[in-house]
């Protein structure tokens, strides 16, 4: 009797459970269980990012030069890549894993084209920096414009422009943790409150009038379900008194790093 029978039925036992042990991962497929490993994403910012400043402005100072060298930021980059978007089930968790995407992908942008001195320095004047494609989204490509504009903007989350960072010394800080859906409501507060504080580059008062950072300009409409900007900020300011605002403080797009 020959073996070849026996052989393969060998064959195909060995395959069923090599597969069992090592399921395909073809990156975004649908339903693949690709987790972001979001830890790693904190070490990183605990090693590479620290509490600084910059030409008389606080900033989170990213080391971008050491955090080039480090493979691990890669790893990070491939999950976040990768994952299937459908497995995004609430607004928290979309909202959380997009601004983990936008500023882990602008640290990509800047290493992509290190060294630089500003976002702005990179691209040209028929695409900048935020028009470069970074990612796929349901078989699309998508750039830091499209995750921001055209996915995070429509969800109606006012605070999420104080937790994106355009990687320049005048933006809200990059976070020294990843945004994780069950604390984003506490860690966009905590964004917000640390950005318009006595201390923060987004507010300051002269005599009875407060001057903003020109991200309540250029954002203002997305401020209409909360009230408007001067509400939004009278909620937060209680400590002092102002009878109007005015969006013109300096924008600052120097890097925020060394």
């Amino acid at each position: 009797m020959s073996n070849a029978p026996i052989m393969k039925m060998l064959a195909m036992l060995l395959a069923t459970c090599l597969s069992v042990a090592w399921p395909a991962q073809v990156p975004g497929a649908e339903g693949a269980a690709y987790p972001i490993d979001w830890d790693l994403y904190d070490q990183l910012l605990s090693e590479y990012v620290s509490v600084g400043e910059k030409q008389r402005s606080p900033v989170n100072m990213v080391d971008y030069s050491n955090l080039k060298k480090d493979p691990r930021l890669q790893v990070l980059i491939d999950q976040i890549s990768s994952y299937p978007q459908s497995e995004l089930k609430s607004r928290d968790e979309k909202i959380s894993f997009f601004v983990n995407a936008y500023n882990v992908l602008t640290i990509k942008v800047i290493l992509d084209h290190w060294p630089v001195a500003g976002i702005r320095d990179i691209g040209s004047w028929i695409r900048d920096a935020w028009d470069i494609p970074v990612i796929e989204v349901n078989g699309q490509k998508k750039s830091l414009d499209d995750i921001e504009n055209r996915i995070l903007r429509p969800m109606g989350e006012a605070r999420i422009h104080f937790a994106l960072n355009c990687a320049s010394v005048s933006c809200p800080d990059l976070r020294l943790e990843a945004y994780r859906a069950e604390l984003l409501y506490s860690q966009l507060d905590d964004q917000v409150a640390r950005f318009i504080s006595p201390l923060g580059k987004g507010t300051k008062l002269e005599g009875d009038v407060l001057h903003l950072s020109k991200i309540f300009k250029w954002y203002d409409d997305d401020f209409d379900e909360v009230g408007g900007v001067q509400e939004f900020i009278r909620e937060r300011r209680t400590d002092i008194t102002f009878k109007r605002i005015k969006t013109d403080l300096d924008y600052n797009w120097d890097l925020n790093g060394y």
